[in-house]
């Protein structure tokens, strides 16, 4: 992103179903709180109830965020091949240029590790993925044919996928991440039960226990300023 100034570049995201509603909010609540130079853009879609989104523009004014709207995009002429029915809104993140783009994530660290070079690591490092990028496209498909060379990777640390914690133990490392990646199982879904587990294999509970520490200091906060009417609506599933 440059030494360009605050005012031309952001960090965005997409909100198309309310089930999505509690990630969007604490992405807002964790960036104000690590003092992010650049605004949040929430881009909405008309699926969402209009009271929510009612709600949603008071919380976005305490937390240096924008709501926009936004026209679903679906690629013409494509047949859609989608591991999860989820995935079918993920080329409306394209509506917007000059951004970096996260897909319900945690800020968690700060002293970004340094980016890698062009021709470091696998091929697999070519290839883009919708949960973080930052991009300035003319020509958006295919995305990966069109940007190929056009654009650079960063480490694993800004797309920490949190299964990688327990796949990967010999790479991760906790103080290291910057950005946290809640593929799969979301942990605003359903609180943690007792014993601690989370996730479709029982390992996530670490890494959902810390996105429901920043929900808890959220919450407190609205709770002390009187300003309560978007809690009742980010209540959870209670654990099985």
């Amino acid at each position: 992103m440059g030494a360009a100034t605050p005012a031309k570049r952001a960090w965005v995201t997409l909100l198309t179903r309310q089930s999505y509603l509690l990630g969007a909010v604490m992405l807002a609540h964790s960036l104000h709180k690590q003092s992010s130079r650049y605004p949040l853009i929430i881009l909405y879609t008309l699926t969402l109830p209009s009271d929510l989104i009612s709600l949603l523009e008071r919380e976005a004014s305490l937390s240096n965020s924008i709501l926009l709207p936004t026209k679903i995009l679906h690629p013409k002429g494509e047949r859609e091949e989608l591991i999860a029915e989820r995935f079918k809104d993920t080329w409306t993140k394209l509506r917007r240029e000059n951004c970096a783009f996260y897909g319900y994530k945690h800020p968690e660290m700060t002293n970004p590790p340094p980016v890698p070079k062009d021709g470091e690591g696998k091929k697999t490092h070519t290839l883009l993925n919708s949960g973080l990028f930052v991009f300035e496209p003319s020509t958006q498909f295919p995305l990966v044919k069109e940007f190929i060379g056009r654009w650079m990777s960063v480490g694993w640390q800004y797309n920490a996928l949190k299964t990688w914690r327990y796949w990967h133990p010999e790479m991760w490392r906790n103080e290291e991440v910057r950005n946290l990646h809640y593929i799969v199982d979301k942990p605003w879904s359903k609180r943690i039960g007792d014993d601690g587990k989370a996730g479709y294999l029982g390992k996530d509970g670490e890494t959902h226990t810390w996105w429901w520490n920043e929900y808890e200091e959220w919450k407190k906060e609205r709770e002390a300023a009187g300003i309560r009417e978007l809690i009742p609506l980010m209540k959870p599933r209670p654990p099985n």
